[in-house]
């Protein structure tokens, strides 16, 4: 579990975070990567995933974990579970969450829920309570454990992971059962004109979005997601939005701690997001990736920008 130890500052109107962070528990297992730009992707199924699978990514999950954790006022699901509820966790990352998950459903050796992760890698500790499990598996294909099994499906942060979000959500969820989505919007908003149009933020996401759609795997928010859960059979189908500030900028307590939280989380994800999508795709070279990286980072710490996205 990590633990952060943070450091604010500000300086001539600019956000700074220093933080380090530090891990109990065994290393994970060695996992089949490969190198690029000084990154480590995962070799299964070899340029399916776009992202890096790396010491430096775990912790930005991580970090994205706290988040959203903080954003959703500490309730890790929403749903109604029975007791020993059985849940799955798709595109489980780190497993932080469904570790979380498992913590919260036990209630003895004879009473507890049960929770099972897929990835496309193994990138979760190797020391887990008993009640969890990780498998390996490409989650828009045939799953290694049977749908009809579980309470809760849970997806979090898969923007730019899946082909067809339609065939996903159709993989069944046994009667009564629930499916919980939490997406960030890699999209920057500002409600007074301190984000200006040709702004690196505008730049940097339009660039890293454009990427996305031609490598078929698009970060957008799909705006029919509801009518489509509806049409697919869902019911009772709700959608909550959150603003995330970019940084501390508001005056607003419960703001200025979410602006902190993916503050830092912001500025460990734009190289890590950007890099494979913004070479591959759209053939720029690492150097110019770095450069743009740079600026943004910057700019996400500029208090004087109001910008925000939503989850």
């Amino acid at each position: 579990m990590p633990r952060a130890f943070l450091k604010p500052q500000i300086t001539d109107g600019f956000f700074l975070f220093f933080f380090s962070f530090s891990f109990s528990g065994t290393p994970g297992t060695s996992v089949s990567s490969y190198m690029e730009n000084s990154r480590s992707y995962g070799s299964y199924r070899r340029g399916r995933y776009m992202f890096p699978i790396d010491e430096e990514e775990k912790d930005r999950l991580d970090m994205f974990h706290k988040l959203l954790t903080l954003a959703r006022n500490n309730r890790y699901w929403d749903a109604p579970l029975p007791e020993r509820a059985r849940v799955l966790d798709l595109g489980t990352g780190t497993g932080i969450w469904a570790i979380d998950v498992s913590d919260r459903l036990w209630k003895g050796p004879n009473n507890h829920g049960l929770v099972h992760g897929l990835d496309l890698s193994f990138i979760q500790p190797p020391d887990v309570p008993s009640s969890v499990s990780f498998m390996q598996a490409d989650i828009e294909e045939p799953w290694p454990v049977h749908e009809m099994d579980y309470d809760l499906i849970h997806i979090q942060m898969l923007l730019g992971s899946i082909r067809d979000w339609t065939d996903l959500y159709r993989k069944h969820i046994r009667p009564g059962g629930f499916l919980e989505h939490i997406e960030v919007e890699w999209q920057f908003r500002t409600d007074d004109n301190s984000l200006s149009p040709d702004s690196c933020l505008v730049t940097w996401s339009d660039a890293l979005h454009r990427a996305m759609r031609t490598a078929g795997v698009p970060l957008d928010v799909n705006e029919r997601t509801k009518s489509e859960l509806r049409a697919i059979g869902f019911t009772d189908v709700t959608e909550t939005i959150i603003q995330l500030p970019i940084n501390p900028w508001t005056h607003e307590r419960r703001q200025r701690e979410l602006g902190r939280w993916f503050n830092l989380a912001l500025t460990h994800s734009i190289d890590a997001l950007s890099l494979a999508p913004l070479t591959r795709v759209e053939r720029w070279p690492a150097d110019k990736v770095f450069s743009l990286s740079a600026e943004v980072k910057r700019k996400l710490c500029d208090l004087r920008t109001h910008a925000y996205c939503r989850l």
